[in-house]
This record gives structure tokens, sequence and C-alpha cells, in this order.
């Protein structure tokens, strides 16, 4: 156990603190303090510290500092930077918030066990810190928003990469990665408005197309209200979607926030996702196929009901998936404007889906296309999972795990998030072996990830070899 006060001795013997006026160190009564660098040219940064409870609930101390914003027209080329550095500078980590324009602020946050702060640890931590905060100075002062060219032309070149328009991006780090959780039936918040809906979207890594379509599908419901006011007809796309893309592209991810922003035009009453795939709706027996179809239409009235791998229902009528098709299409036009259907898989077998019954196409006005993840993307997917399970990557370790990512190929099937997650349990578990049977565990020991602790790329040869600690080679990694 730990004392606030014994936290706030910790940080005063070291540098002139605003504590708390009473109470407890908390997010609303923080602990402030500047740190200034000796030489006449230094820079003073402003610092705050709270203690706040993790899930398990560890006391953990934040540090946090924060740089300033950032131009819109250099959002994307400072994130990609701070993607790259994160991986290479210890301890502390670079993080980013939007502002309404859009500007991104950049701030730089350390945590660590509540129960074993001392003034050498925060002296550390504090000079981590304050070497990103003097980079990322050094970094942004130099770009000009009007004469700087290079950066023009990143900009440029980045936006026509992703074909998506011009507009800068919108973040929020507190939604930061694509997360696949398994629960079939996911409810809508109470509080949702469109803002709300469309900044998380925009926080997701990549998916662009994905978000100017959802854009384009929020902007037309947004001008059919109009219409309908001024008392003209509003002309609408069905509100059935195909979704078309590997795996672990965000496919479930995006559909939850479909159902939360149909909730939020009036489209559906609930906005509630009941998840479904063909084991949810085909039957082993004759007859049995369409009530249980029906029963997890039941369920999504009100929502929307997802349907994962849906090509896998057309089997060339060997089984009761065709049952399954005309049951649901049966629904549908029975219970039009109360659900929508998102359905969901492979590009090629999804196109092969929606031939496989004349009422299937016609049903569904939207194709939206979920492409892999870049490179880049699936790195920052690394490190954010990194920064969520409090570990560090040491100096030398990002590079190992970019050079992997680089080298997997983007085949059909390919995981995509999901192989990012092997690959980051994997190295945990390195890790875990590295460190078994050593006595002297401390914070810093437990957070790091060093470079021997990421595997050395395997030889295309060696993808199916098992080594001496019993590890197999996959996709290019152990």
């Amino acid at each position: 156990m730990f004392s606030h006060q014994s936290i706030i001795d910790a940080f005063s013997s070291l540098w002139d603190i605003s504590a708390p006026a009473e109470g407890e160190i908390t997010r609303d009564n923080p602990l402030k303090f500047s740190v200034k660098n000796g030489g006449p040219d230094s820079t003073k940064w402003d610092f705050c510290a709270w203690v706040y409870n993790r899930y398990n609930d560890v006391e953990v101390l934040r540090i946090d500092a924060e740089f300033g914003v950032v131009l819109a027209c250099h959002a994307d080329y400072v994130e990609r930077w701070m993607v790259r550095e994160n991986g290479r500078l210890p301890f502390a980590t670079l993080r980013g918030r939007t502002t309404d324009q859009r500007d991104l602020i950049v701030s730089v946050t350390h945590t660590l066990l509540a129960s074993e702060v001392t003034s050498d640890q925060l002296k550390e931590v504090i000079d981590s810190m304050y070497f990103m905060l003097d980079k990322c100075y050094e970094l942004v002062s130099d770009l000009d928003p009007e004469s700087d060219k290079d950066f023009e032309d990143f900009e440029q070149g980045y936006i026509e990469s992703q074909q998506m328009p011009s507009e800068p991006k919108s973040r929020n780090p507190e939604v930061n990665f694509v997360a696949e959780v398994d629960v079939r039936i996911i409810g809508a918040d109470n509080d949702d408005s469109v803002e709300k809906i469309l900044s998380e979207l925009n926080a997701l890594i990549g998916l662009e197309p994905v978000k100017a379509l959802v854009r384009q599908l929020a902007a037309q419901q947004q001008l059919a209200q109009h219409r309908r006011a001024h008392g003209m007809n509003a002309v609408l796309p069905s509100p059935h979607l195909v979704f078309m893309g590997n795996p672990g592209t965000g496919k479930t991810t995006v559909a939850r926030l479909i159902g939360r922003l149909y909730k939020a035009y009036g489209l559906v009453s609930k906005g509630h996702v009941v998840e479904a795939d063909r084991s949810s709706l085909v039957a082993g027996y004759i007859g049995q196929t369409a009530i249980k179809t029906r029963e997890m239409c039941n369920e999504a009235l009100g929502g929307v009901l997802f349907i994962d791998e849906a090509y896998s229902l057309n089997v060339d009528g060997r089984d009761y998936g065709t049952e399954a098709i005309e049951a649901l299409l049966t629904f549908m036009e029975a219970h039009r404007g109360e659900f929508a259907v998102v359905v969901a898989g492979y590009p090629d077998k999804m196109i092969e889906f929606l031939q496989s019954n004349p009422g299937l196409k016609s049903r569904f006005d939207m194709n939206i296309y979920f492409p892999d993840y870049s490179t880049d993307e699936l790195s920052k997917i690394f490190t954010d999972l990194i920064t969520t399970h409090d570990y560090v990557l040491q100096p030398g370790a990002f590079e190992k795990v970019y050079a992997h990512v680089d080298s997997w190929a983007r085949t059909e099937g390919f995981g995509n998030a999901r192989e990012v997650r092997r690959f980051f349990q994997h190295v945990v578990g390195v890790q875990a072996l590295a460190l078994m049977g050593q006595s002297q565990l401390n914070t810093l020991v437990l957070r790091e990830i060093t470079p021997d602790m990421i595997p050395d790329l395997a030889s295309p040869s060696a993808e199916t070899a098992t080594t001496g600690s019993g590890y197999t080679f996959r996709n290019g990694y152990l």
C-alpha cells in the first residue's frame, strides 16, 4: 500500500510542486509542477500527475505533459512520427488528441505503480519525458504551413495513397485500435450523438475508404431530415449494407458504430447489434432453419443484424443455408424500416453470395470495402497494444517489430489486426520466459520489451519448423 502524501513528498524533494488542496491525488485534484533544464535557452514544461485504479484494482500514478497544437495540415506527418518514436524512446509514450478544428494536441504520458514511486524513479521518468517533449518541439517548430513544400508533398502523397478526401483526419487516443469482442448482442449508448459516433469512427486506425462512405451515409441522412423539414421528398439508400474485406479489418467494430448512428438518426429504435454467423441461422433438420433465422431477426428488431461470413449460407443448395437466406429476405420485407442487416465476408465470396439469390442484391444499395492495413497502421496497432498493456519497447525493438509486420504476405485471409495481436501475445510470452526464475523484478524490468525479445525474421524454408523452445514458426515469426 502507499499514501498519497508519500507521492507528494517524492515529487517535492525534486521540484516545486502545486499539491492538491486536500484529499487524494485524482484527475480532478491533480498534483502540478514544472521542470526546466539548465542553460539560457532551455524550455520549461508543465507536468500534471494523479493516481487512478486500473481494471484489476492496481493503483497507478500517471504523469502527463502537454506539448501543444500541431497544425491540421501536418497532423498526419506528426502522428506517423509519433508511432516510430514510441518504439525508439524508453519509458514515456507520446499521445495525441484532436481539437474541434481537428488539429492535433501532442502530449507525453508515463505511468508507474503508485506503491513503488521513489525520488530516483521519478527523476528518471521525468528526464525521459522531457527528452521526448524537446524532440517533438524541435520537429513541429520547423513546420511552416505556407512555405514548407516538402510537407505539403508528403500530405498530398499520403492522401492519394489512402484514396481519401483531402480533409484532415479526426483522432481520439482513447479509441485507437480496432478490437474484436466475442459478445453476440451489443447494446447502444443512450447518450450517443452523431458527432460523437463519427469522432469514434475517425479515431480508428486506417479504414479511410470506410470512413468516407460512412460519412456519406451520415450526410445523406442529415440532408434527408432537412428536406423533410421543408416538405420535400427524401431519397435515401437502403439501410442494409455489405462489408467486404479480410479478417481483422474492423468490420464488426464499424457495424456497432452503424447501429448507434442509425439510432441517432431515428432509423432504428434501439441501435443494438446482434452478431450472427452460419451456426446461428442454419439448423440440422428440415423446417428448423427458418425458425432459427426468424429468432435471430426478432432479436435484432430495433437495431442491426450483423452476419459475418454470410457467404457460408450459400453452398449451392446442398444444405439448409438457402432456407436461411429466403427466411431472412422474407423477414426484411415484412419488417421494413424496423431493423437493418449488415452482411460481411471476403470480397470475391460476398459478390458470389449476392448473386446467389435474385432478391439479395436488390436489398443492399451500398458495398463498403475494408482494405488491409498498411505496415505503418499495423505497427501502430502493435504499439497501442504495448502501451495499453503497460509495456515499453526499448531502443531497437520497434525496428524489429516493423520488419516483421512489413514481411507479412497480404494474401486472401490475412488476419490484419488479429495477426498483430497474435504476434503481440508471442512477444509477451518470450518476455515471460526471459524473466522466469529472476528474483529481483521491479516495475521497469516488468515493462521492458528488449530487441532480443522480438524474434528474428524466419527464412521461408523455416515457416513450419519447430524450435527447441517449442515455438513454431508461423507467418514469418515464432
